[in-house]
């Protein structure tokens, strides 16, 4: 079984005048509550210093410290203090979306806005109650999500009913540009206001009546994106909060890309009667993965996943382990 050794690089000098990371630091001496932690998250985001958290994610001294800010600072935008009341819940849904043409293809950066709602409503899956809800049918990439500030979903959240559309942010949906093979990521957004107080994700959408539908989802996208010359499998996964997804949704199509990368070079390898072997090593920052032959061979492949202070490398871990069994492939770990 795949094990690694974590060898990212945390840092040694933390800036000691963080009051995140220090907190954070009583929190894993047990000096300090968890709810500590996350009042400070809010009052950050509340005084917009969203350079504090920044420094505090990327400059904490090991994992346990970034994942009790990671983990905090999620707690703080999307669950309220005990005095407020009325906010929203934002959320995401992560599509993994591989596709393949021979010559250059646009896939259209939009679903249909009626079809996809009318899916969710005949489907049950926000759960009834005394709140509106909506979601997005444009499919939105990692990039802009990625520039969402702490502080401006800290507001959203709390103030969806000032936004002049559905979401307070002009967000459009981003085309995919396919040529050869490419596995991409996109979100649809979804917004369940008026919750008063009622946050959790887990309340308010049915997951059990998403995951018995997720197939005819599947299908929806797959007729609406359909391209001529385009071959196309989306792949959509579970709801998320919105201020999470673009973790979550980067390592899906992380996970789909090397299964993708993988599969087909060990087919390849195969047919020449040759025995496919995976090497894997922990670099700093990033897991190598190479994919070869035990026999000399033309065929090999390099792929690295690049990781977060804050990934959960015991959940990258199985992955990996997993793709190695349905592959079923030798596999050595390099130190």
């Amino acid at each position: 079984m795949i094990n690694l050794i974590d060898k990212r690089s945390y840092a040694i000098n933390y800036p000691t005048t963080n009051i995140v990371i220090n907190q954070a630091l009583a929190v894993a001496n047990k000096t300090a509550t968890t709810e500590d932690l996350i009042q400070i998250m809010r009052n950050s985001c509340v005084n917009n210093n969203d350079a504090l958290i920044n420094v505090a994610l990327n400059l904490a001294p090991n994992y346990e410290v970034s994942n009790l800010i990671w983990q905090a600072l999620h707690q703080a935008l999307n669950f309220n203090a005990p005095n407020q009341l009325t906010s929203a819940c934002l959320f995401a849904i992560p599509i993994v979306i591989v596709a393949g043409s021979k010559e250059p293809r646009f896939l259209n950066g939009n679903l249909d806005n009626q079809v996809l709602n009318d899916f969710f409503l005949h489907k049950q899956i926000i759960n009834p109650g005394d709140h509106d809800w909506f979601i997005s049918s444009r499919l939105v990439d990692a990039k802009t999500i990625g520039e969402f500030k702490p502080s401006q979903y800290y507001y959203w959240v709390r103030n969806i009913n000032n936004a002049k559309l559905w979401l307070p942010v002009d967000i459009a949906g981003s085309q995919i540009r396919v040529h050869n093979e490419g596995v991409f990521v996109r979100f649809l957004i979804g917004v369940i206001s008026g919750v008063n107080g009622n946050n959790d994700i887990n309340q308010l959408i049915n997951f059990n009546n998403y995951r018995s539908s997720s197939k005819e989802l599947m299908d929806m996208v797959l007729k609406q994106l359909k391209t001529d010359a385009v071959t196309l499998f989306p792949i959509p996964f579970e709801p998320c909060y919105l201020s999470m997804s673009y973790a979550i949704g980067d390592n899906y199509r992380k996970e789909i890309a090397l299964a993708v990368s993988l599969s087909n070079l060990v087919r390849k390898i195969k047919q020449e009667n040759l025995t496919p072997l995976i090497s894997v090593i922990m670099l700093n920052n990033q897991i190598e993965i190479k994919l070869s032959s035990k026999e000399p061979s033309i065929y090999q492949e390099l792929y690295y996943w690049q990781l977060t202070l804050y990934d959960d490398l015991a959940y990258i871990q199985d992955k990996l382990n997993q793709l190695v069994t349905d592959l079923q492939l030798d596999y050595q770990i390099l130190d």
